[in-house]
């Protein structure tokens, strides 16, 4: 029991004793109260007060049971409802979730798919550009869009550029044109550049220079740090006589990149159409530029050696052009040649093996032993002077480079060629139908 009811209690307790002493003095007429009296009347007080908030607190514990029964009920039935519905979100949950992993699974294997057509996508355009021969190229490019406009995810502007650079080959520059600009309608903002760049080169290809620029500009917005584009811009200028404007994108481009032998070799030529020949030495500056920067840029050592023809530099210029040449083809298929040649003349069949014999010696023109081969060739052949020719190139370059495993073959090939020479070969006549 809290402070405040002990209070009331006392408080009650206090106008009893005052009510029953006014009743004892005003109608019973006693003038003093024995203590006795007072005391029996206190606990008479105390009792009855007892005994009515017992009976209050009997009444007040049943109210409270009953309003704990009936909280309990509340909540018994709160818990029902909540149980409920917690089972309700459950099944929610759950079905949610089921749904969740079913899309979930749907797009994983859509994903698959599409990284699956993608793949076979690149590995089929791998496979169509590797092939060498134009016309097979587009034929695999268009059996490609046939059997593949139905899948998402492939941008088809790699096919239609692919086939439409194919037909440039070809000398096809209608049909090239049709799939440059279908390129740039269906392909994505990305490939936009390598859209615009094909149509530019396709105007190069036809001598439009203004269309070349116009686009090549536009894909020079896409990329603008691309060098190439503004060396293909200052081309197309170089090729319309605007040289200034040449140049500066040629500047920009070497900006760019600066060891870009293309520009310098351009640069020569535009030096060289410029001034008719004249300024060959500016000519041949950028020539030897782009030689430094590209030692295989193969156009500038034709155009180097062409310069030293003029000036009767013969001696340079078969250097030049053969340095390149050596480069350009390995060794060792020209030694699988050479060994070609030699298996052709073991068979008997001599043309073959001469075919083989003197392709190795435009590239190989100090190998001794296929000048060995060369000789005998001829020798079996028929071809005396020939042979003969090769047998003593073979002996001089020996000496040259104090190699002298094939001189004895040299001579004695020398040797036979001599005997035949000197060989008197009587004619014979035979008789004809009339004995004369």
């Amino acid at each position: 029991m809290k402070l405040h009811h002990w209070i009331i209690i006392i408080f009650i307790q206090l106008l009893l004793i005052v009510a029953g002493l006014f009743v004892y003095h005003r109608y019973l007429g006693g003038s003093g109260i024995n203590p006795g009296d007072a005391i029996t009347i206190w606990a008479a007080v105390i009792t009855i007060v007892f005994i009515v908030f017992a009976v209050l607190g009997i009444m007040n514990i049943d109210g409270k049971i009953k309003e704990v029964e009936s909280i309990k009920e509340k909540q018994t039935k709160t818990f029902q409802e909540i149980e409920e519905s917690s089972k309700a979100i459950i099944d929610q949950a759950k079905e949610a979730k089921q749904q969740i992993v079913n899309q979930a699974e749907k797009e994983i294997n859509n994903i698959l798919k599409r990284s699956t057509n993608r793949q076979n996508y690149f590995d089929q355009v791998t496979g169509i550009n590797n092939e060498m021969a134009p016309d097979k190229r587009v034929l695999a490019f268009t059996s490609f869009l046939r059997e593949n406009k139905e899948v998402e995810g492939i941008d088809f502007a790699y096919i239609y550029l692919g086939r439409g650079h194919a037909y440039m080959q070809l000398n096809k520059p209608r049909e090239a044109k049709n799939d440059f600009e279908m390129a740039l309608e269906v392909c994505q903002p990305f490939n936009k550049e390598k859209a615009y760049a094909a149509l530019g080169g396709y105007y190069v290809a036809v001598q439009d220079f203004p269309h070349s620029i116009e686009y090549f500009k536009k894909a020079l917005e896409l990329n603008p740090q691309s060098a190439m584009l503004c060396m293909d811009i200052g081309n197309s200028y170089n090729a319309i006589g605007d040289y200034d404007e040449a140049e500066k994108y040629y500047k920009r481009a070497l900006t760019f990149n600066p060891e870009l032998a293309e520009i310098y070799y351009n640069k020569a030529v535009k030096a060289s159409d410029q001034a008719k020949g004249v300024d060959k030495e500016q000519t041949e500056a950028y020539l030897d530029k782009c030689i430094e920067i590209n030692p295989m840029f193969i156009k500038a050592h034709i155009n180097k050696a062409g310069l030293l023809v003029r000036d009767k530099k013969y001696d340079e210029a078969i250097n030049e052009l053969s340095f390149v040449t050596d480069k350009v083809f390995d060794p060792d298929v020209i030694h699988a040649i050479e060994a070609r040649g030699a298996a052709y003349r073991l068979s008997g069949n001599l043309p073959k093996a001469l075919c083989d014999f003197m392709w190795v010696q435009v590239f190989q023109h100090d190998n001794i032993q296929n000048m060995a081969n060369l000789a005998a060739t001829y020798l079996e052949m028929g071809y005396l002077n020939e042979a003969g020719y090769y047998a003593q190139q073979g002996l001089n370059q020996g000496n040259v480079m104090n190699d002298h495993k094939y001189d004895e073959a040299l001579r004695l090939i020398l040797k036979a060629i001599d005997a035949a020479n000197t060989m008197t070969v009587p004619l014979e006549f035979g008789e004809n139908e009339d004995g004369k």
